[in-house]
């Protein structure tokens, strides 16, 4: 066991906004955990892995941090101690314990050729967590003796932290005149056999980039307007005509704010839009349904209107009231308000971290990068997608023996003419 300490200036951080949340919904049942991995080339080595991270951590202020209870809010004050790498030996995207985890919040671990990185969500979002991977990767090769360069693509030690990387970007973007309700109609919820407790299924299909992006050209759509259509038609398939005709299907999509309001934060600086159809509407064919995701889409991220509905999360964190309430007692509240406008508006989630860019000089050591979301109790199956040197991962996650969702899915790929090939977890 590594025992050695980081020394770092006393400094201690605020929750972003969106983070907030996440300390309040807190449970083995809801770990608000996703895992980014990179799958290399070669075997790992444990311990060239091990003196990656205790370098990459040095970059990375706001992952080398512990979570504190204040009276009022929860807050991160810097981690004295060191990440230790370990054999991956439980199921993907479970709770992380701090105190099993020398207090962070974030774990890396190995399997075979696989280099894990399982992040809480308080401390970041998918694109933080990618620029976190790409550097630890970075490292990793190049201790190994790679001759590699960043091409100015990674984050190292070299390049100074700026500050904006670890601001909370909700704040600078925020207008408290410009506000609107995210109260919507409740959707369909998908449901099943339970997997045993802590044991979580992930599903990889594997699609050429070029194929996929030619598919999506050809219904003159994007990628994740074409995966999202797919996914619901999917949906409608799999409840086997259970589904009351008025409710509806809904997909929420997340949001990297950075392509909307410029922003270099590693921390969370995400949001979503949450696009569906009813299920009397399944018989419409394919190209209605994409017509209904595109137009929804298009509506919904409009960037005055992702603004006027994220800046209401900012208010009440600003509400004079509210600062003062105990913590107990706001986590009870949030905990109640994410129920409302959270879990019950989607069916599932579809999250596109979009492409994995590395230099080339990286990229021939490296065969992709996954990319998987945890589940709720609420929710127990969600989406994510990633692209690298070519390939498209498509991950499902679920806590259910019930695969039918998943195989309606890569069928209707199939029947679109994608070559998809299929890994998982279990056999």
């Amino acid at each position: 066991m590594y025992m050695e300490t980081v020394h770092n200036e006393d400094t201690w951080y605020k929750l972003d906004t969106a983070a907030k949340l996440y300390p309040a919904i807190l449970s083995p049942k809801q770990a608000s955990v996703f895992r980014l991995s990179c799958i290399l080339k070669e075997p790992v080595d444990p311990e060239i892995l091990q003196t990656a991270l205790t370098v990459t951590i040095r970059r990375y202020p706001s992952f080398n941090v512990r979570l504190k209870r204040g009276i009022f809010w929860f807050y991160f004050e810097m981690n004295e101690k060191l990440p230790v790498v370990r054999p991956e030996s439980v199921y993907p995207c479970q709770l992380i314990d701090p105190k099993e985890n020398n207090d962070f919040l974030f774990q890396v671990s190995w399997f075979e050729s696989r280099i894990n990185l399982e992040i809480f969500h308080g401390i970041a979002d998918g694109s933080g967590g990618i620029e976190f991977l790409k550097t630890l990767v970075y490292y990793y090769l190049l201790l190994q003796g790679k001759n590699i360069q960043t091409l100015g693509m990674i984050l190292t030690l070299e390049t100074k932290v700026d500050p904006e990387e670890t601001e909370n970007s909700f704040h600078r973007y925020y207008d408290p005149l410009f506000q609107t309700s995210r109260a919507e109609e409740k959707a369909y919820h998908f449901s099943g056999s339970a997997l045993p407790q802590h044991q979580l299924r992930l599903i990889h299909g594997l699609i050429p980039v070029e194929e996929l992006l030619n598919k999506a050209r050809a219904y003159q759509t994007t990628v994740t307007e074409y995966l999202t259509a797919v996914l619901i038609k999917a949906f409608f398939i799999a409840d086997g005509g259970k589904g009351d005709p008025d409710e509806i299907v809904k997909i929420s999509v997340p949001i990297n704010l950075r392509k909307l309001f410029p922003s270099k934060t590693v921390r969370n600086f995400s949001f979503y839009v949450n696009v569906g159809e009813r299920f009397k509407n399944k018989q419409n064919g394919f190209d209605s349904l994409l017509s209904t995701v595109r137009e929804q889409m298009k509506d919904q991220m409009q960037k005055d209107k992702i603004s006027s509905r994220m800046n209401p999360n900012v208010s009440l964190e600003k509400n004079a009231a509210i600062q003062v309430v105990p913590l107990d007692i706001k986590q009870a509240l949030i905990k109640q308000v994410h129920r409302i406008i959270g879990d019950d508006l989607f069916t599932c989630s579809l999250s596109n971290l979009g492409v994995v860019s590395i230099p080339e000089t990286m990229s021939s050591y490296i065969s992709r990068f996954d990319f998987s979301l945890s589940i709720s109790e609420r929710i127990p199956l969600n989406c994510s997608v990633c692209s690298s040197n070519g390939i498209v991962s498509f991950t499902f996650s679920s806590s259910l023996k019930e695969t039918s969702v998943e195989q309606a899915f890569f069928r209707l790929l199939a029947a679109d003419q994608l070559p998809v090939t299929i890994e998982s977890n279990q056999g």
